[in-house]
């Protein structure tokens, strides 16, 4: 009996060792799991920051004072919304901008599109051109709309000389080839990409003060693996004033707006894009002004020279008309006879001549016997 007892303890305890050892091992393998898992999510969470942080944007700023311009253009930016100042920072293609994949007729696409978003510039192919007969009136037609919304004609790139010369009276007329460095507009390419270092170069260094617009926006934001609103927010942080969006408008400018509304892309940044846009604008627009004054000066000088050569032509037909009239006209008239009255008179002597023989030869010898003396001698 005792040994029996003694046998069922020895049994208890061994159960109950096995019991401690297998719940050890169940604890250690599930302190193990857990640690494994709770590895799992630390990576997991660790990769997901690196994602994070390789996706933040990293953007150059170039911190521009804010600039004064000239008071038209201050009262006009003062006017202004801000998504109105950021929209003048934008160039865009009809195409993309209207939604339309085909062109040829500024209508009411275009003009809906330009009083929604009333962007800045925008660029005319040679596929906007197909229509020679209409392309300046639609290059006209876009200045009517844009003038409209803003008060301001657009900034119109023209990649043809072409359309450039249907459009040559029309203002702001730009083109990417015969304009391209000047003094008021310098288009970066999209290599150049965004860098507000080179901005700040071509500022200060340089000392380019007019509109830099940037290369093919798409291109950059592809290249540089972004997002295209993303792209647009670095590149106005950077001191681009006018952004080239050929395609992808929709996605930049949501970008960009919300950049501004954020505070991200600052009311500086957007008075002095939209400010040196305007001065592009206005400077073209003088000239133009000034280059239809010196046309419409040379036309009059023309017009007064062909007057003066048509008075002096008539003064001079009058003059000969006088002088001939106030000539003595009568001295050759009377002298013209004389020739004619010559050979009449001239012939008469002859047979007076002729006679007098014969009345002498008749009359000698009838006055013979009656002549007194002397009388031959007196005849």
């Amino acid at each position: 009996m005792k040994n029996r007892e003694i046998s069922l303890l020895i049994l208890i305890e061994t159960a109950v060792l096995i019991l401690v050892v297998v719940f050890s091992i169940g604890t250690a393998v599930a302190r193990g799991t857990k640690s494994d898992d709770s590895g799992d999510v630390a990576e997991k969470t660790t990769y997901r920051e690196k994602e994070e942080e390789s996706e933040a944007p990293e953007r150059e700023t170039y911190d521009e004072v804010r600039l004064t311009f000239d008071e038209d253009v201050e009262e006009a930016l003062s006017g202004m919304s801000d998504e109105d100042l950021l929209a003048q920072m934008f160039v865009v293609e009809p195409e993309d901008f209207t939604g339309n994949p085909e062109v040829t007729i500024a209508g009411e696409g275009c003009r809906n599109a330009i009083n929604l978003v009333p962007v800045g510039g925008m660029v005319c192919s040679e596929a906007n051109m197909i229509r020679e007969d209409a392309s300046g009136v639609n290059l006209s037609n876009l200045q009517t709309y844009s003038t409209e919304r803003t008060g301001w004609p657009l900034m119109l790139f023209c990649e043809n000389e072409e359309a450039a010369a249907l459009a040559g009276e029309i203002a702001c007329i730009f083109s990417s080839s015969s304009h391209l460095g000047d003094e008021e507009f310098l288009m970066l390419s999209a290599e150049d990409g965004l860098s507000a270092d080179m901005i700040r170069k071509i500022r200060e260094t340089d000392g380019f003060a007019g509109v830099i617009v940037s290369g093919d926006l798409s291109e950059i934001a592809q290249a540089q693996d972004i997002a295209q609103g993303e792209a647009a927010i670095r590149g106005i942080c950077a001191g681009m004033t006018a952004l080239y969006v050929p395609q992808g408008f929709s996605e930049a400018w949501e970008g960009a707006r919300q950049a501004v509304q954020d505070g991200t892309i600052t009311e500086t940044m957007l008075h002095n894009g939209a400010g040196r846009v305007l001065s592009a604008k206005k400077h073209r627009i003088n000239a133009l002004l000034e280059q239809q004054a010196q046309q419409q000066q040379q036309q009059q000088q023309q017009e007064q020279q062909q007057r003066q050569t048509s008075s002096n032509r008539n003064r001079n037909t009058s003059n000969a008309a006088q002088q001939q009239a106030e000539q003595p006209q009568p001295q050759p008239e009377e002298q013209a006879p004389q020739p004619e009255q010559q050979p009449e008179t001239q012939p008469e002597q002859p047979e007076q001549q002729a006679e007098q023989p014969i009345q002498q030869e008749v009359q000698q010898p009838e006055a013979q016997p009656d002549a007194f003396p002397g009388g031959v001698n007196n005849q």
